[in-house]
């Protein structure tokens, strides 16, 4: 491969000792990437402000500039750039503050083979959301939903020094619509508090900055989208499958023990994960209809559909949208492929795995009447996923959230 062609990776840590063990355990993918090293955060600016950096992955704890002032200048100087934190030093405080600046984390010490897999997954998603293909579609949709203003004023205010989360609650309390959407959902027995929540930052402190922003996004979302109409689809199905999704989503990734952050990603992704189909019915109405048609003609699924008559899926749509709302890659990636072929990640399922299959249990579980079991049908479709085995367990999970709808 060409220098040219090569994909650049800036590693940034004031430990050289670090940045060459890196760079020994990352020599397999030399020939795609173009692995750069910085001891600091002025050194890494000065490479960024010179050339293209794809990715840039630092530590926070350095000497002169520290990383997360050298997140916040390469959001702003650099906003194609994904930012990943590796770093053993992250409390609650540290995310909230660096909320909007990062992508991903990674704990330190990291193995080789879990930093490898996180940055192909980001080179693979930004490869995605910049195709020709997608960049064609998206100039032929006239209206992508804004960005909520709820939102933006959230965002502004996770982007200070010292974000409160009092001040959270405070702006999705200036929109009522919103704030009461917000405490409907959080107030749902699917989360299974232990008592009422009656404001946004009694929400905030009890669910995470990530899962507000999730939440924000989707009541946002469908409330732009409720007066559109079509023929075979149904916008109050699809955001009822849409929660479902999310919440069972939630369900199995804590069952497999994730960790919080991961169940947070896996439970907004399932949210989100269809609000392409609104974009492309919204904005292409008989194409849209025409996808319809093809789907029970031919008897291939939808995104198969979608592909053949509009060019790219729903969930690629989607994924870029929320890519340029800034949400963290997980989330991105747990939209963009969640209707691809499933990957396993170091024995546990990762998040597109996650989303598809919450899913596919949710209409499963959705069509049956009478005793619920696992049909065969079920079985024969995750078989091939080699998820088999969890499939009961994932299922009496599903199984159990939803008798508390």
């Amino acid at each position: 491969m060409s220098p040219d062609s090569k994909k650049n990776v800036l590693f940034v840590d004031d430990e050289p000792e670090i940045l060459a063990a890196i760079q020994d355990s990352l020599e397999p993918f030399s020939d795609g990437w173009r692995l750069q090293f910085a001891s600091g955060g002025e050194e890494a600016l000065e490479l960024l402000n010179h050339e293209r950096v794809h990715v840039l992955v630092t530590d926070l704890q350095m000497p002169g500039m520290d990383g997360a002032h050298l997140l916040a200048e390469a959001r702003r100087r650099h906003p194609e750039t994904a930012r990943v934190v590796m770093s053993g030093y992250y409390d609650k405080e540290t995310a909230l503050r660096l909320v909007c600046a990062t992508h991903q984390y990674l704990p330190k010490p990291c193995e080789a083979g879990r930093l490898s897999d996180v940055i192909t997954r980001i080179l693979r998603l930004r490869d995605l959301l910049t195709s020709e293909t997608l960049q064609r579609l998206v100039t032929r949709i006239k209206s992508l939903p804004s960005m909520p203003t709820v939102y933006v004023q959230l965002m502004e205010e996770l982007g200070k020094d010292d974000p409160e989360l009092e001040k959270i609650g405070q702006i999705i309390s200036r929109d009522p619509a919103m704030s009461a959407k917000i405490l409907q959902l959080v107030n749902s027995a699917y989360f299974g508090l232990s008592r009422d929540i009656s404001h946004p930052s009694e929400a905030t402190m009890f669910l995470g900055v990530d899962l507000i922003r999730g939440l924000v996004l989707m009541a946002h979302v469908f409330t732009q989208f409720d007066k559109v109409k079509m023929d075979t689809f149904s916008i109050e199905r699809v955001m009822e499958h849409s929660w479902l999704t999310g919440v069972l989503a939630r369900a199995v990734a804590m069952s497999e023990q994730l960790d919080a952050r991961s169940c947070d990603h896996a439970f907004i992704a399932g949210l989100l994960h269809d609000i392409g189909k609104l974009i492309l019915v919204a904005n292409l109405p008989q194409l849209y209809l025409d996808v319809v048609q093809t789907t029970a003609a031919e008897g291939i699924t939808v995104s198969e559909a979608e592909a053949d008559v509009i060019g790219c899926n729903h969930a690629e749509v989607g994924a870029y949208l929320i890519g340029l709302w800034g949400l963290p890659d997980p989330v991105v990636e747990g939209v963009a492929f969640h209707n691809r072929s499933i990957e396993i990640d170091q024995g546990q399922p990762g998040i597109p795995t996650i989303v598809y299959l919450a899913s596919e249990l949710e209409k499963l579980m959705g069509s049956q009447s009478g005793p619920r079991a696992v049909p065969e049908m079920a079985a024969d479709k995750f078989r091939d996923a080699g998820v088999a085995d969890r499939l009961q367990s994932w299922w009496d999970v599903c199984e159990t959230v939803l008798k508390r709808h």
